[in-house]
Parts: C-alpha cells; sequence; structure tokens
C-alpha cells in the first residue's frame, strides 16, 4: 500500500489561511483606529468650541449683571430713562470682553423695568446685532459656523443698610425726630428740613468726626467734597455706633466745600441722642438717610442761618447690607443686590 504525502499541502493551506486572517485582523484594527480617533477629535473639537462659548456666556453674564446692578441704582436716583441709558452702558463697556472679541453694542442689550426696585438685563451675541452670533473653531466641520450665547440678570434693592464704602457719606449728623415729622417709622422722603444751627449740644452742631481721631478742618473739607474715604458700619448687634462730634460747622470754614455738593445726593448720618459738649460730644448714631443738599447759610445775621437738605432716596453699589434679618427697612437707603 503506498501512503501519498499530503502534510506539505495541508501545511501550504494552513499557512495561507493563517496570513489571511492576519490581513483582516490588521484591516479590522485600523478600521477600529480610524473610528476611534475620528470620534476623539469630534469630541475634542466639541469640547473646544464648548470651552469657548462657555467663557464667551461667562462674559456676558458678568456684563449682564453689571449693566442690571448699574441701572436698578440709577432707576431708583433718576428715574428710568436714565436707568436704560446707565444698564447699557455698564452691560456693553469694552473693559470686560476679553474673549467675546467683538465686543457687543448697545443693539445686543435689553433692558425692561419690573418694578419701581426691580430692573431685568438681557444680552446676547446672536443673529441680527451688530456683535453678531459667537463663530465657532471646529463645529464649523459639521456645518455649525456660528452659536448664538444669551445671558440674564435680574436686580432689586434691599433697605436693610448698615453702613457705606467710601465717597458716599458727609460728615454731618441728622437727629432722627428731624426726618419722621408724621411719626409713621419712616423717613419723609421729598421734604425739606433745616439742620442747622441745632444746638444738639452746647457748642456742637451736628458735625461729626468719623474716623474718631483729630480731624481738622482741612479733613472735614475733603470730606464733604469726596464723601468719607473710609469704611462706615454700624454694627448689628448693638444697632448703634458712638461717633464723636466736631463743632467746626459754626463758621464759614466749610461753606465752599459745602457748595461743591449742593444739589448731589449724598448720605448723613442719622442720631438718636448726644451726650457730652463741643469738641467731646458724643452722637449715637443708629442710621444713615440719603439727601440733597439744597442751599446753606454758615455765617452772618443769626436768622438767616440754615442749612436746608432735601431728604431723598439714595442707592449705591457699596453700600453694606445686614447680614441677619433683624435690621429694620430703611425707606431712604437701598443697595442693588441681584435675584436672578
Amino acid at each position: 500500500m503506498v501512503r501519498r504525502k499530503t502534510s506539505g499541502k495541508r501545511n501550504l493551506a494552513q499557512r495561507s489561511s493563517f496570513l489571511t486572517w492576519r490581513r483582516d485582523e490588521r484591516g479590522a484594527v485600523a478600521l477600529i483606529v480610524t473610528v476611534f480617533l475620528a470620534v476623539m477629535f469630534g469630541f475634542a473639537a466639541l469640547v473646544i468650541d464648548l470651552g469657548v462659548l462657555f467663557v464667551v456666556r461667562g462674559e456676558l453674564q458678568n456684563a449682564a449683571d453689571a449693566g442690571a446692578l448699574a441701572g436698578v441704582v440709577e432707576l431708583v436716583n433718576n428715574g428710568e430713562d436714565s436707568a436704560q441709558t446707565m444698564a447699557v452702558a455698564f452691560a456693553t463697556e469694552d473693559g470686560q470682553f476679553r474673549l467675546n472679541r467683538t465686543a457687543p453694542e448697545a443693539d445686543a442689550v435689553d433692558v425692561i423695568v419690573l418694578g419701581p426696585e426691580t430692573l431685568r438685563v438681557r444680552i446676547s451675541r446672536s443673529a441680527g446685532t451688530e456683535a453678531g452670533p459667537v463663530p465657532t473653531i471646529f463645529a464649523r466641520i459639521w456645518g455649525k459656523e456660528t452659536a448664538e450665547v444669551r445671558a440674564v440678570a435680574v436686580a432689586t434693592l434691599n433697605h436693610q443698610v448698615v453702613g457705606t464704602g467710601p465717597g458716599n457719606l458727609m460728615p454731618f449728623g441728622i437727629h432722627e425726630d428731624l426726618l419722621d415729622a408724621n411719626g409713621d417709622g419712616q423717613y419723609d422722603v421729598g421734604e425739606y428740613i433745616d439742620i442747622y444751627p441745632y444746638p444738639w449740644a452746647p457748642g456742637n452742631f451736628g458735625t461729626i468726626d468719623l474716623n474718631g481721631g483729630s480731624n481738622s478742618n482741612a479733613e472735614t473739607a475733603y470730606w464733604i467734597e469726596n464723601g468719607y474715604d473710609g469704611i462706615f458700619v454700624i454694627p448689628e448687634n448693638t444697632g448703634y455706633i458712638n461717633v464723636e462730634g466736631d463743632p467746626g460747622m459754626s463758621g464759614g470754614s466749610l461753606s465752599g466745600a459745602i457748595n461743591f455738593r449742593v444739589g448731589e445726593r449724598v448720605l448723613f448720618a442719622v442720631f438718636d441722642q448726644v451726650t457730652e459738649q463741643g469738641a467731646n460730644t458724643i452722637y449715637r448714631v443708629v442710621d444713615l438717610v440719603g439727601g440733597i443738599i439744597t442751599s446753606f447759610q454758615l455765617t452772618g445775621d443769626e436768622s438767616s442761618l440754615h442749612f436746608t437738605v432735601l431728604i431723598a432716596e439714595f442707592s449705591a453699589p457699596n453700600l453694606i447690607v445686614a447680614s441677619g434679618g433683624g435690621v429694620p427697612s430703611n425707606s431712604s437707603v437701598s443697595a442693588p443686590v441681584l435675584i436672578q
């Protein structure tokens, strides 16, 4: 019996099959890698575009916040038209836009007054505005060349104010009895009062030393022209702060500085009791009140002496609101706060 030699042919067939499998395997791996890389680069591109849009929206949100806060202050101080203008100006200030290389213009801002003390600002990078939508970087590969981004902010006023930052407060105190003639517990906004010459203490007429130092007339004049340059806070745990008096207002040395502030909205300290006299006078300051100096006469015939103030609403971004809920609401003074 003769046996045929078939092992060589079989080995060759096996080898050929193995090589074919290896080529198929390499082809499959190459396909998988290609698909994986495409997906990975697609996600990377998406992340970059989303990151850019996220930063752009953050800038728009900051702009909307700034516009709303400035606008609501202007709303209470000078009315709706002025509030609209102020909100748009703050919302489109160039310095706050970095990634928005084309900064939004006034046509991208929508200001709506929601109430006597509430204002909403919307700002957008969108079609139809001068700045237009935000160009994409990689999404344009898939046909998405631009994206619209918007931000909204709503601001209102908080009337639980316990202090102020620099630039607002005058070095003059007003007795609380002068501010509430009808006894309803609220300051008589819109009424005129005369705060001089009231002899609250012998030798002292309501000028106060806001930092407790040995201030001179020059320092007092500086505080009048520029507002007190420090931070003034009434402690919430006591509800009052003792402030030393200064007899400087009894003469005409401050007339030039006071004349500089006539017609402007400013803050005054409100006190409820006075002790001691002269330069040692202590005023117990319990609150703040807004006012406009309308006229004054500090020298001359006693019958003509006066310091007339219109009790007015006052709001500013650097006013300090109470941290708790036990501080009474102030009808005259308020600080802007964001509620959206």
